[in-house]
């Protein structure tokens, strides 16, 4: 698995790191060009067709000027040759957003084709060479998927490699991105075939988009400006949504998996933002208390927790949705004492954790939304009978105190059994009973509604990890386990 910090180049957490560096007066005049193919550019009022370029404008203030180049049919060669860019350049813009790709991926010998691997990217580096020397910035913008799809129901995909070589070119010049290409492909998979259509402007046109389609991929484009692009910040019309999610617990909190051992092609989703406590709590190889694209955030940069599993899985779940993760966890820690709500050391760290994180992504643009909380904890009140007894009351009241300090009275609530077989004991089975009584389904006097218990007995544990140091060890589940608890937790957080 790629670190997320080398994936992209360092260049998307620089950007939010510099969100207040050289950012634009409210008032100050902007001018942003766009420069695209059809799927961009503006149609008249008389036909269907929409470009995701005729609806940027709204995501602005009154100071910013949007002024749409587009041209349907054009590729990274064409739009030059025919004298498209210099009328780019003779605008002087602030801002260049560049989607293309589509028609540079038509067949060899077509005058407007390109090769991914050699003129396209470099024509990519040309636009952003010129654009620089008359003091313009760029953003690349990833084309987005055509609505096409294989005889199995899954989206058939031949912009990929355009979309990896613009990737590429951006890491490359320290350029911001916008993966619309990964974003729409996301949402293409929810949608499915007969879904899709909802976009298509007409009943054979699986490129073009109507106004809903259009509409969706912009804002799919302005959801990722606060952080690709926070420079802009402080020019958009209104705060971006953005739903939160927070992650709590012990040790398979913190997670035991090891990225060494995930698989060659699992990768943070980087669409999915990261706050997270710092040491000696958590240890993601970046800064902490500031946001970052998803990454492993565990006791050291080796090892991830649920973080992964379920920001991957909930934003494949949601795919037109800008989402965010706020995480802090220590290992050893019981929900009775170090947990209590108001006076445990941990609690009072976590709400601290929670709310810079929160004031931080209204600092950069965002509205932040608190959506759910993720909660895998209660190994260490096991040790004691008595804290083991009352954890079904501890954890509801858990609950129900995140909910008032945060004022959100139906956050919904995800956790994890703990200690699962060949685990066993009185205390053990004490906690687990707590933990069924509070589940939303259970019937108990105890049970929280819209709290939900995810069963984890099947998982693998450490023990079973490849190269395992720990042959022994099945408290804490292994790498293929904490991976998936985060994809169960992100399936019950949104049922």
């Amino acid at each position: 698995m790629l670190d997320v910090l080398s994936f992209l180049g360092g260049w998307a957490i620089l950007s939010v790191l510099v969100c207040s560096t050289g950012a634009l007066a409210d008032d100050a005049p902007v001018k942003i060009v766009l420069v695209g193919d059809s799927t961009v550019c503006e149609y008249p009022d008389d036909i269907p067709t929409r470009g995701w370029g005729m609806y940027l404008q709204g995501a602005f203030r009154s100071s910013v000027r949007v002024i749409n180049l587009a041209k349907s049919g054009r590729s990274t060669k064409t739009f030059r040759t025919e004298g498209l860019w210099d009328r780019v350049l003779a605008e002087r813009p602030d801002w260049v957003f560049i989607q293309m790709g589509h028609n540079d991926s038509h067949g060899a010998g077509r005058p407007e084709a390109t090769d991914a691997a050699t003129d396209y990217p470099e024509n990519l580096r040309r636009f952003v060479r010129e654009a620089r020397e008359i003091d313009s910035k760029v953003v690349l913008v990833t084309p987005m998927v055509r609505r096409t799809f294989n005889d199995d129901g899954t989206p058939r995909d031949n912009l990929a490699v355009y979309a990896e070589a613009m990737k590429s070119v951006a890491s490359e010049m320290s350029v911001p991105l916008i993966d619309l290409h990964a974003s729409s492909l996301q949402l293409l998979r929810k949608q499915g075939d007969a879904g899709s259509w909802a976009f298509a402007d007409d009943d054979a046109d699986r490129t073009h988009f109507n106004e809903t389609g259009a509409r969706a991929m912009a804002d799919l484009v302005v959801q990722e400006l606060p952080q690709m692009v926070p420079q802009l910040a402080s020019v958009l019309a209104k705060p971006v949504p953005i739903d939160v999610y927070l992650i709590g617990g012990q040790s398979n909190a913190t997670g035991q998996g090891y990225i060494a051992n995930l698989p060659e092609d699992v990768t943070p989703d980087p669409r999915v933002m990261l706050f997270h406590s710092g040491k000696p709590h958590l240890n993601s190889g970046g800064e902490s208390l500031t946001w970052m694209p998803l990454r492993q955030a565990s006791e050291s940069p080796d090892r991830f927790g649920p973080e992964l599993g379920f920001g991957n899985r909930l934003q494949e779940l949601l795919p037109d949705r800008k989402l965010a993760l706020i995480k802090h966890a220590h290992s050893g820690t019981n929900l009775h004492t170090h947990w209590k709500p108001g006076e445990g050391p941990q609690d009072q760290i976590f709400e601290e954790t929670v709310e810079a994180g929160l004031t931080e992504l209204r600092e950069i643009g965002y509205a932040p939304i608190l959506r759910g909380m993720i909660w895998q904890q209660g190994e260490s009140d096991a040790k004691d009978a008595e804290n083991a007894a009352a954890y079904g009351a501890n954890l509801a009241g858990f609950i129900q105190s995140v909910r008032t300090r945060f004022s959100v009275p139906d956050l919904r609530f995800v956790y994890g059994k703990v200690l699962p077989p060949p685990n066993a004991g009185a205390n053990r089975d004490l906690v687990r009973a707590g933990q069924l009584a509070v589940d939303e389904t259970s019937g108990d006097a105890r049970s929280v509604p819209g709290a939900r218990l995810v069963d984890t007995d099947d998982l693998d544990h450490r023990a079973t990890d490849p190269n395992t140091r720990y042959p022994t060890d099945h408290v804490h589940f292994g790498t293929l386990g904490t991976w998936e608890m985060g994809r169960r937790f992100a399936e019950a957080m949104v049922k």
